[in-house]
């Protein structure tokens, strides 16, 4: 049985929720949906999301079975059961679209668009490896190859607002794992060059002459290193965001939202048997991305630090999470507790535990 990665992953989506219904709130907009809601469908072996009244998607494995699904706010996992050591594996995608008006599919960097069309499936190949120093161990998969283990799926409104979607196969401790998260919502706006300029907005030019911009529609997708749409995916933004504005897929800066950053931050000061071991801090989760089991995470000071799933440790008990099988994520804007690791070129953490709200609910 697949379980949730930390207690307290449930209060800090909550948390999360209430954040986010705060800020809509505030701006005077329909709140956003809560959550999406996934399902796993163990008679067909397929993972269904549905969310905002945009589109379902469902994903599936052809020819093994899936386990029980999890899922940590936008982030979706479920372990696959393969048999022997397949060379591939294959995922299949199929959407229904409910709100939005059209649907694109992007991997190396090339989104198209695929309203009323089949979604290609995944194909991921796998790399059968013996472990360092274990010559006779059993070999273990890998199937992580940039843009050839995932894909992008996004869904648009007439009014340009999209959520961007990857799905992917992963594998963790030996073992393979379907993962789909929402990486990015957002919406396209037009406005004049000048004024992107001025605002220090990345932009587009179509070829009509219209300067697009895409502007976050959630506070966690706001992060401040990386608050822009379009600096964040240098490959398949500009023309995403161009095929929209040229499609009138868009709306006028006049009616541009942008909802704050807003953490989740730790109740009190890190209990003592955290500070007592060694130097731990806070830190605030600025992304994670399923796919590479990485992202950054900011300190009090504004240094920016890498966090890597390898670090995750059991708030009970201490031990490192993929030691015991399971799935290791953090939550974009909530803040975690870190151990820094000094040496290297580039800042990390070296143990990073996800914090109750309340800080003196941890075990170890």
């Amino acid at each position: 049985m697949i379980t949730n990665t930390t207690a307290p992953l449930a209060d800090l989506e909550q948390a999360l929720i209430d954040t986010e219904l705060t800020a809509a709130k505030k701006l005077g907009k329909k709140a956003p949906e809560t959550k999406a809601a996934w399902s796993t469908d163990r008679m067909t072996n397929k993972i269904t999301w549905t969310m905002l009244g945009l589109a379902e998607l469902s994903v599936s494995v052809i020819g093994f079975s899936l386990g029980k699904s999890v899922q940590e706010g936008g982030m979706l996992y479920a372990p696959v059961y393969a048999q022997g050591e397949p060379d591939q594996i294959t995922l299949v995608l199929k959407y229904k679209l409910l709100g939005a008006s059209r649907v694109f599919h992007s991997q190396f960097g090339q989104p198209k668009e695929y309203t009323g069309k089949d979604l290609p499936p995944l194909g991921v190949k796998v790399d059968w490896q013996v472990p360092v120093g274990g010559r006779h161990m059993a070999r273990v998969p890998h199937t992580r190859v940039k843009n050839m283990d995932n894909v992008d799926v996004v869904f648009m409104t007439e009014d340009g607002s999209f959520v961007q979607v990857q799905i992917g196969l992963v594998t963790r401790s030996g073992g393979f794992w379907v993962t789909v998260q929402q990486i990015h919502a957002d919406q396209v706006v037009t406005t004049n060059e000048l004024l992107a300029i001025n605002m220090g907005w990345p932009h587009v030019k179509t070829e009509s002459r219209l300067i697009a911009i895409a502007a976050p529609l959630l506070p966690q997708h706001c992060t401040p290193p990386n608050k822009y749409y379009l600096e964040v995916f240098p490959n398949m933004g500009p023309e995403l965001i161009r095929l929209a504005a040229e499609a009138r897929c868009c709306v006028a800066r006049s009616e541009m939202i942008v909802p704050e950053w807003s953490p989740v931050q730790i109740k009190g000061d890190l209990p003592a048997k955290i500070c007592g071991k060694s130097s731990w801090v806070k830190a605030t989760v600025n992304y994670f991305n399923l796919i590479v089991g990485s992202g950054t995470a900011s300190l009090a000071d504004g240094t920016v630090i890498q966090v890597h799933h390898t670090r995750i440790l059991d708030s009970q008990s201490g031990q490192p999470l993929h030691f015991t099988g399971r799935f290791g994520t953090l939550q974009a804007m909530t803040e975690v507790a870190v151990r820094l690791d000094h040496e290297g070129e580039v800042p990390r953490a070296a143990s990073i535990v996800v914090m109750p709200l309340e800080s003196k609910d941890i075990g170890i």
